[in-house]
């Protein structure tokens, strides 16, 4: 009986340690992740466009994630880089597109990799807010994880004005970055977006719920 007693209460406990841990000045996606518990008037809807939504706070709210390519250097083996990007014009939520843009040079393995194989994943986490902003480790399903699967290609002509706003509001440093080093612009088009926040499998979303969300 108190076995089963436990069970019931185990997602009141967890709340009740989030809780107790939470920062005195969380970001909004911590803020987000007691919606899993206590879903608010604004996140009413189905729930797997309550996933797409934590997807997106997560994508916006970062400004830097793992990029995973097939290697050239290393004859098809995977590689995984530190690569920079941007979906909007800075941090404001209704700039946020949920479209990534990188900036990378040419001599980069990354890039490299991918004029031969444009496949690629990007990989993001709660836990590159910094050491308060999971509060378990990152490995724990509470600690939101974002991989987006697709292709990364170069931004064509017509849009490039656009995503150089877009890159160079989140890293103005790239502006002065070496011309001769072959830099250019380049998306990703997602494919596959698979997303954990909490306990239990991980959540596939579907790209079309991914954009139509309004952050």
């Amino acid at each position: 009986m108190s076995g089963s007693i436990a069970t019931l209460h185990l997602p009141l406990l967890l709340l009740l340690l989030l809780l107790s841990r939470a920062p005195a000045h969380g970001s909004d996606v911590y803020s987000a992740s007691l919606i899993s518990f206590f879903p608010d008037k604004e996140d009413s809807g189905p729930i797997t466009m309550l996933h797409a939504k934590h997807a997106r706070m997560l994508v916006h709210e970062n400004v830097w994630g793992i990029m995973a390519t097939t290697s050239v250097a290393f004859q098809g083996s995977a590689f995984a880089n530190v690569v920079s990007y941007s979906d909007g014009v800075g941090f404001a939520k209704e700039d946020a597109t949920g479209t990534m843009f990188f900036y990378l040079s040419v001599e980069d393995m990354t890039a490299v990799d991918l004029k031969a194989n444009a496949n690629a994943t990007m990989a993001l986490s709660k836990a590159q807010g910094g050491a308060d902003a999971c509060l378990m480790d990152p490995e724990d399903p509470t600690c939101w994880r974002l991989s987006l699967t697709g292709r990364v290609v170069p931004v064509e002509q017509s849009q490039r004005s656009y995503a150089e706003r877009v890159v160079f509001s989140k890293h103005p440093q790239m502006k002065h970055w070496p011309k001769n080093h072959g830099f250019a612009l380049y998306l990703l088009e997602i494919e596959h977006l698979v997303f954990l926040d909490f306990y239990g499998a991980a959540k596939h979303i579907a790209v079309n719920d991914y954009y139509k969300v309004k952050l």
